[in-house]
């Protein structure tokens, strides 16, 4: 979640928290558009389950970033 236009659409600040709010009918704590109650976590992994699961998405993990880098380097005298 990197732009500030992704996190305005769950309420999440800058820090990847969810923000406090007026309070909504039937939503309990939870303010806004937010997941959790304010000052809870916003998990990339949650947002990015939401918005890009689809069949065409792909998002690249940490772990993926490692691999290339690996095999990158290893080619590295051939380039």
């Amino acid at each position: 979640m990197n732009s500030k236009k992704e996190r305005s659409k769950y309420n999440v600040n800058d820090l990847g928290f969810y923000n406090g709010g007026v309070p909504r009918a039937h939503r309990g704590n939870i303010r806004g558009k937010a997941l959790d109650s304010p000052g809870g976590w916003h998990s990339p992994a949650i947002h990015n389950f939401m918005d890009f699961n689809h069949t065409d998405a792909y998002r690249v993990s940490t772990e993926d970033a490692i691999k290339f880098k690996h095999f990158m380097g290893t080619d590295k005298n051939d380039f």
